[in-house]
């Protein structure tokens, strides 16, 4: 799904609007600034919205350059609010803390997959390392990878019943995160927010109570120039934020195991903002136990954004474990880039 007709402003580094137009019917918007706009190098911020989808990212200018904007990897969708609540509370009693987290399942997230993360005190979900800043900001969340449901200066040491952070599991596929905070610069401001993990890559926010003003910088970022990002100082019952991948491509088997004999039915459905690609190229590429090519199809999407293969496997072949390595294009749009490895997802498959 192309998205036309969507508003797009560029702001300099002191948020001022430096140019707005629209995207053209291939999702793009083109601008290009001159000398007597610039004469240097600036770093600026790119917005676009439509249709509830929100997306931005940090360019470099450079005078008499054309930019082109081009869709996002992640786009953000408020929704109405979608509050949780529950989980079991951690303990964990605290001020400017930050905890390891051993996830339920692999979560990819900016093209790699994690299977351990940093949650801090302060609203700060981190993958390199513990962070556990309470100086939240537009532009410390730019600087890391994080994911920031409400990033500010909170503390879960129970100033207030109830203080703690709460983990949960409401469906197989998802894990739940939920603070049950204070505000460490007012004792009479609390707050309840939770992020929930999707093993597809997908993540939401949800909000619940709170009380008082707050300064909080929710989003998420690369820490190399990507990011979604908002400031708010109210987050009492507001809208959940939805992010989910632009262009996303999954991969399946009808079963994980096999003998000599059987077909490996593999199957790959390709979306871009939450739609099925129709008509897009697929290409599986099956690699065997030594890493050698052993089968490669082109499949073509249906109306579901879904293309299948059957790999036979024959008599005499190795045993152990055979990567499926997909990847895909739609030639009226978009292609899947291989520099990302979001875009080029694996799936193993075990001969006996």
């Amino acid at each position: 799904m192309i998205v036309a007709g969507a508003s797009v402003k560029l702001y300099d580094e002191s948020n001022a609007t430096i140019w707005s137009g629209l995207t053209d019917a291939y999702g793009r918007a083109r601008f290009n600034l001159t000398y007597t706009d610039y004469n240097y190098t600036a770093t600026s911020r790119l917005e676009a919205i439509k249709g509830g989808y929100f997306a931005t990212k940090n360019v470099r200018l450079l005078s008499n350059t054309p930019i082109i904007i081009t869709p996002a990897m992640y786009v953000m969708r408020i929704l109405p609010n979608e509050w949780i609540d529950g989980g079991a509370p951690m303990g964990w009693h605290a001020d400017d803390q930050s905890w390891l987290y051993t996830l339920p399942f692999p979560f990819t997230y900016f093209g790699a997959t994690y299977t351990q993360i940093y949650i801090s005190s302060n609203g700060l979900i981190t993958f390199a390392g513990p962070d556990s800043s309470f100086g939240s900001s537009r532009s410390g969340l730019e600087a890391r990878l994080a994911i920031a449901p409400a990033w500010d200066d909170w503390t879960t040491h129970g100033v207030h019943a109830g203080d703690d952070i709460y983990i949960g599991q409401p469906s197989p596929n998802c894990l739940m995160i939920r603070w049950q905070v204070t505000a460490y610069y007012d004792y009479n401001t609390v707050a309840n927010f939770e992020a929930i993990l999707y093993a597809d890559g997908s993540i939401r926010f949800n909000y619940g109570y709170s009380s008082g003003l707050v300064s909080a910088t929710i989003g998420i970022s690369d820490g190399e120039g990507f990011s979604i990002i908002e400031d708010l100082d109210n987050l009492c019952f507001i809208g959940s934020r939805l992010f989910t991948y632009a262009t996303y491509l999954r991969v399946w088997t009808d079963k994980s195991l096999y003998t000599w004999g059987e077909a490996v039915n593999i199957s790959a459905a390709f979306t871009y903002l939450g739609e099925p690609v129709e008509n897009a190229t697929v290409l599986f590429q099956v690699t065997d136990p030594s890493n050698a090519a052993y089968f490669a199809f082109a499949g073509t999407t249906d109306t579901e954004g879904v293309a299948s293969v059957q790999c036979p496997i024959y008599q005499g072949d190795a045993f152990g474990n055979y990567t499926v390595h997909t990847s895909a294009a739609s030639t009226n749009s978009f292609a899947l880039s291989s520099r990302n490895r979001r875009c080029k997802p694996r799936r193993k498959v075990n001969i006996v």
